[in-house]
């Protein structure tokens, strides 16, 4: 399941763009690059310890004098896990509200979570892409 995706048309070569994105790839596991096509991992290192990898899949295709880099984030396992905290959290509450017992904070609490661990994915990925495409577009 695609959850974000970013398209940046660059005046670069495909082997100029290829090399960009290679040095963007963290070392484990190998980051896979095809014709057009690419698959690689990259890391975001948070207060200074915690390592956050990140899966962008893509395509790179060369039209005349420019080329257009489409990169792809997809959710992972914390993405679904958040999920499936926020429906849990859901089905909770409206049992709550059934029942009529005053336990409907702490359901509010599981989907609060569960909305923390979705955006979090979701933040991490969107400033993983910005970070790319200003090194595409600099480099």
């Amino acid at each position: 399941m695609k959850i974000l995706t970013r398209q940046v048309i660059v005046s670069k070569t495909i082997q100029e763009a290829n090399q960009i994105l290679r040095s963007c790839a963290y070392y484990f596991p190998k980051a896979i690059f095809k014709e057009s096509a690419f698959s690689m991992h990259c890391a975001k290192r948070h207060n200074g310890g915690y390592l956050s990898l990140t899966h962008i899949r893509g395509t790179v295709i060369e039209c005349e004098d420019r080329t257009t880099v489409t990169l792809e984030i997809h959710a992972n396992l914390y993405f679904f896990l958040g999920c499936l905290i926020i429906l849990l959290g859901i089905i909770t509450l409206i049992y709550c509200f059934v029942s009529s017992t005053n336990r409907w904070i702490p359901c509010l609490g599981m989907i609060l979570l569960g909305l923390f661990v979705c955006g979090q994915r979701l933040w991490e990925g969107s400033e993983l892409l910005d970070l790319i495409e200003h090194k595409l577009k600099r480099l």
